[in-house]
């Protein structure tokens, strides 16, 4: 969910995105070629909404018009999460890769390989480093990986941070890290 002019922007179960205006309780626009499979996130950037989905596509909307005017192809399995970085997407998919986007013209400037499925992503740092969220839910695996955006290098990991999948990750006002998994949440300095 984003908030876009007032509005409230949700993904629904059939793979659309409404646009739902909370003084009317009308749904105001229906975004039309929708993904086909479920989306797993919608973000708001210069009035444009970027949304991901398994369907393995991330796709760049308008919300006046309710038109895709963009689809980034590239990525060979579903998508699980995407930010914004520097006017660029950075996409997390389970076919164990990030990729870098070219926002304006839906080139991938780079892939970086994790040999495991990318769950979560969050910037950090002025932008500098990444934090990353990588494994499969079993026992071993489930590490937290601080990259640096600069050098394009791992800068450290935290192995089996969890015992099961990490699903989202958070940077504290205090400067800690907060990972979360299924069944439990761990504070990191």
């Amino acid at each position: 969910m984003v908030i876009w002019n007032n509005k409230i922007v949700i993904a629904t179960e059939d793979n659309r995105i409404k646009i739902f205006n909370p003084k009317t309780k009308e749904i105001q626009n229906f975004i039309n070629n929708h993904h086909t499979d479920y989306i797993t996130e919608l973000i708001l950037f210069n009035n444009k909404i970027v949304s991901s989905s398994y369907d393995a596509t991330i796709k760049i909307w308008n919300p006046e018009t309710g038109k895709c005017e963009k689809t980034l192809t590239g990525h060979n399995d579903r998508i699980n999460t995407i930010v914004i970085w520097k006017n660029k997407i950075i996409s997390g998919s389970a076919d164990e890769t990030i990729k870098i986007w070219k926002i304006d013209s839906g080139e991938c400037l780079k892939t970086i390989n994790f040999n495991c499925c990318v769950n979560c992503v969050e910037t950090f740092n002025d932008d500098k480093m990444l934090i990353i969220g990588i494994g499969t839910g079993k026992t071993e695996g489930n590490d937290v990986i601080i990259y640096d955006l600069i050098k394009y290098e791992e800068f450290r990991r935290i192995k089996s941070a969890h015992s099961n999948l990490v699903t989202g990750l958070t940077l504290l006002s205090n400067g800690n890290l907060e990972s979360g998994s299924w069944g439990d949440i761990k504070i990191w300095n």
